[in-house]
């Protein structure tokens, strides 16, 4: 009787064939799943049970959840909180619009936040105004510069705070977050902007039909080039560090330049990386397919993507 390796580890789910014409390797026992529910899969194709949760002190109901380096904050109702290292909060400011998702940009020991609705700054543990300078220094000049304006998605890049309101990102001058020309320093979108996040030597950006790479030293220079001809889930961006994420080989083999910040997000076609130089991929399309999403919500533990699709 002739012995088979049934399976000896799997290669990941695979939802875009029926489940009965999924392939098996009966050399290496390697095997493609067609349904995967609450599992891990490492490296070698080792499947294991995915870790469970812990209760906290923290029962409340929460959203917008942001964590960097010392700082981890949420809102909740209609206030902000920073919840510290023994899950207590501490109040950071009320009376914010109910059920706004808010987004965040840390730079500098400090927190930049938008929600469409209300902006500030966390410094520590109070939410100060983010407003342009009451004094200008610099040369003399004519321009006109306004407060940051109230937009719904945020983010930091080469001494510059950009900013998404509607179908607009507009930037900052350099190292001075809360100067904005709005008569010159802003990119116009086709449609609403609904992912706004940078990489070593750029932005990728989404509106509701595409998805645009970014490239600059300064902004009045940039090149704008289409990447994808779909757009990112709103909520589903995340940036981890290349060095840490277990990126496919197909990736890494080639593309040489897989290194410092990289950015992951879903699409109703598949997920898909960001890289240096524009470069963009999508790395699930021929194996996975997503249910259809208007929301996302996104992280990267312990080197791993997880990402929350809202149907």
């Amino acid at each position: 009787m002739k012995s088979i390796t049934f399976l000896k580890g799997t290669a990941g789910l695979n939802n875009a064939v029926d489940a009965i014409r999924i392939g098996h390797n009966e050399e290496t026992g390697i095997v493609d799943l067609g349904e995967a529910y609450n599992v891990d899969i490492d490296d070698s194709g080792r499947l294991s049970r995915r870790k469970g949760f812990s209760t906290t002190t923290r029962t409340e109901s929460v959203h917008s959840m942001f964590a960097e380096k010392e700082y981890c904050l949420y809102m909740s109702g209609d206030s902000l909180y920073r919840l510290n290292p023994d899950y207590s909060r501490t109040g950071l400011r009320s009376s914010m619009t109910r059920g706004a998702v808010v987004d965040y940009a840390y730079t500098n020991r400090e927190v930049y936040y938008v929600n469409g609705f209300e902006i500030g700054i966390v410094r520590d543990n109070t939410s100060w105004t983010w407003a342009k300078p009451t004094t200008y220094y610099g040369v003399t000049t004519f321009r006109q510069f306004s407060d940051p304006p109230l937009g719904h998605l945020v983010c930091y890049y080469n001494g510059r705070m950009f900013i998404a309101q509607d179908n607009m990102v507009w930037f900052s001058e350099p190292y001075n977050y809360g100067a904005f020309d709005l008569a010159r320093n802003y990119w116009l979108f086709p449609s609403r902007v609904k992912m706004l996040r940078a990489v070593s030597d750029g932005l990728f950006v989404s509106d509701s039909f595409h998805i645009y790479s970014l490239l600059f030293n300064k902004p009045d220079e940039c090149k704008q080039t289409v990447v994808y001809d779909y757009p990112a889930i709103e909520g589903s961006a995340a940036i981890g560090d290349a060095t840490n994420l277990q990126l496919p080989e197909s990736v890494v083999s080639v593309w040489t330049k897989v290194a410092g910040p990289v950015l992951l997000c879903t699409t109703n076609n598949g997920i898909c990386v960001g890289l240096t130089d524009g470069l963009f991929k999508n790395l699930t399309q021929d194996k996975i397919v997503c249910p259809t999403a208007n929301k996302a919500t996104a992280v990267i533990k312990d080197n791993t993507y997880i990402c929350l699709l809202q149907e």
